[in-house]
């Protein structure tokens, strides 16, 4: 098929696309306010549109499927999702969203507003119509009024442009799961802009410099633009259902597999699918996203104490004169029936693995020192502890320490993550600037990172946030933290 070919198809399909929907509105019977539309397979997706291309620039991370039904992906954003063009997936998100948009569009208005928005106005859960093409300028606040299902529904009648440093603010329960922004006209957020909710547009969407989407963008006649962004879908979380590989309760030295973690955080900070478990505790799964939080079921873990005869005064790890490795320092005051030390390495903070042994002192009430190098450290962080065990084989864990070696091929290295409390920036360069948003595009803290490590105390709630590294008045990195308090 040559080119004028391709053309009048694709202007064929958009014209029967076009004509079902004006026969819905002229058909279908009015929404009644409360009826959330259903979005069916265009649920998964954070982006999508029906007939557009869909290009990016720089370094955008996006949670959630994105697509094309007639156009070409360009510019490989980080997508944490399925990639989806022409395929029989879009061709049924297509007809989803072209449903979607009809609803949203024969709901009651509730409230006629003027075509401004922002100035720190404060809404209700309502139906909101605009009149033509409107403007968000600076905060728009959506009052949930302590109700998880509030809905709030905007349907302007025109193009929606946000202006730069404008942000969606949603309090007392407000969800972006349930703030729906049916566009008659192209939607533009401009330079680090904040937005919330679905969007639904006949036109063109595009995010602008370092704006962040939390939410959906889809639309029915309209390329997308993108530009050092973050886009997350919301959506409401599922429980993981957890349980034991075998006995809960056991002696110090032995552990348990706990198994049935679906995209979630142990109360370990772990995201494995697994943890095995050496010490007490009630464990459980936090199954997190913008719109809220599940905990799945409990395990109680029960550990016998095993009191090992060794004294531990001290446990140091620090980088070597060569900075190429690592030396391990520690002191018993007294030992009995002591057999050796094994010392234990671990890149994530979660799996560890023998790296070698220092034979102990057996009986001792001096004070001894014992000496490790790590011949080999990685880039990144680097955890050590000691496997403290005596004639009988029973053993104890020193606390974990750690060190880190820059890489390179980052602006910034972070660590750990997942994190509880805090964390650790390390920096090479100077004069950067550090901001964490939270799952619902808030952003919750800033700092300037001038020395080469730093730690930061958040504090917060425990799920998912975002954070940007920003240099020379640009976002240089981008990426997912992850809290358990």
């Amino acid at each position: 098929m040559n080119i004028h070919a391709q053309i009048n198809a694709i202007k064929l399909k958009n014209n029967f696309q076009f004509i079902i929907i004006v026969i819905a509105l002229l058909f279908f019977p009015k929404n009644n306010f409360g009826q959330i539309p259903n979005l069916g397979t265009a649920s998964s997706f954070a982006l999508f549109t029906v007939t557009g291309a869909f290009g990016n620039t720089g370094t955008t991370n996006i949670t959630g499927d994105i697509g094309t039904n007639v156009g070409a992906i360009t510019g490989s954003p980080i997508v944490s999702g399925q990639i989806h063009e022409e395929d029989s997936v879009t061709a049924q998100a297509a007809a989803d969203v072209d449903s979607a948009y009809i609803q949203l569009k024969r709901m009651s208005c509730g409230t006629v507003l003027g075509n401004i928005l922002g100035n720190n106005d404060t809404l209700i859960p309502n139906v909101y119509c605009l009149g033509g093409a409107s403007t968000l300028n600076g905060n728009l606040i959506l009052d949930g009024q302590g109700n998880l299902n509030a809905t709030f529904v905007f349907q302007i009648d025109g193009a929606f442009s946000v202006n730069a440093l404008s942000n969606i603010i949603l309090i007392n329960s407000a969800t972006l799961c349930h703030v729906y922004w049916q566009i008659n006209g192209a939607f533009s957020l401009g330079d680090s802009a904040v937005f919330q909710g679905t969007i639904v547009a006949n036109g063109a969407i595009s995010l602008l410099d370092s704006s962040n989407l939390f939410g959906r963008g889809l639309s029915i006649a309209g390329a997308i633009s993108l530009n050092n962004n973050i886009v997350a879908v919301g959506s409401q979380p599922i429980a993981s259902i957890i349980s034991a590989g075998g006995a809960t309760t056991f002696d110090e030295g032995d552990s348990v597999l706990l198994s049935g973690n679906d995209g979630g955080i142990w109360c370990t900070t772990a995201i494995t699918a697994t943890v095995n478990i050496k010490t007490s505790g009630n464990y459980c799964v936090t199954n997190s996203c913008a719109c809220g939080s599940v905990i799945s079921n409990y395990i109680l873990v029960t550990v016998n104490s095993v009191i090992l005869p060794i004294t531990l005064v001290s446990f140091i790890a620090e980088k070597c004169s060569a900075n190429s490795c690592v030396n391990l320092n520690w002191q018993t005051a007294s030992e009995s029936n002591s057999a050796y030390f094994r010392i234990e390495k671990s890149t994530n903070g979660i799996n560890f693995n023998s790296i070698g042994e220092r034979n102990a002192a057996g009986n001792s009430s001096q004070l001894l020192s014992y000496f490790f190098t790590d011949e080999e450290p990685v880039q990144g962080i680097n955890y050590y502890r000691l496997n403290q065990i005596d004639l009988n084989e029973n053993q104890k864990y020193s606390q974990v320490k750690s060190v880190s070696f820059s890489d390179t091929n980052l602006s910034v290295s972070i660590y750990p993550n997942p994190f509880k409390g805090q964390f650790s920036v390390y920096s090479l360069q100077s004069n950067i600037q550090l901001q964490i948003y939270n799952s619902t595009g808030k952003m919750v803290f800033e700092t300037s990172v001038n020395r080469e490590q730093e730690t930061i105390n958040l504090g917060g709630a425990s799920g998912m946030y975002f954070y940007k590294v920003i240099g020379d008045n640009k976002t240089i990195q981008s990426g997912k933290l992850i809290s358990q308090q």
